[in-house]
């Protein structure tokens, strides 16, 4: 690590060590009146990138390749899914849960721990909306090479 002025303020450069070790995520109890609360997680990079393909539909667009759109289908629930937890950090729901919990939850329940979530995490409606807008149509993969960039 060095240290470097920027301006007024010292940062500490991180180098690729530094970067690579497992970083710790927090957690933040939310109350959701009535003496009940839940635990609701920081989500790892690897963790977002999958929630956020939870909210595209991925559909061919008739030349070979694939075109997305933004999939609002119970996406407060699969926020939920995602970042529910117990005061470990472990998550209590699983992925084809998301359905089930947002038919049986109270609407009240469920904005309250996705906004905590979004708070937590910095997930914005614009950071949504840029998924789609920055996906350009891929083309399928039809290659059965595991290989990455030559």
């Amino acid at each position: 690590m060095t240290k470097v002025k920027v301006k007024v303020k010292e940062l500490v450069i991180l180098g690729r060590t530094d970067l690579i070790k497992k970083q710790v995520l927090g957690t933040k109890l939310v109350d959701l009146g009535n003496g009940q609360g839940v635990y609701v997680k920081e989500l790892s990079a690897r963790d977002k990138n999958e929630y956020e393909e939870t909210l595209l539909d991925k559909k061919s667009d008739g030349k070979g390749g694939i075109k997305f759109s933004q999939s609002l289908k119970n996406v407060l629930a699969k926020l939920v899914v995602w970042t529910a937890c117990d005061e470990k950090g472990k998550l209590i729901f699983k992925p084809e849960e998301a359905a089930t919990i947002s038919h049986n939850m109270r609407a009240s329940q469920m904005d309250k721990i996705a906004n905590a979530a979004k708070k937590l995490n910095k997930l914005t409606n614009k950071d949504m909306e840029e998924l789609t807008k920055n996906s350009e149509p891929d083309r399928e993969d039809s290659s059965n090479s595991d290989s990455v960039g030559k």
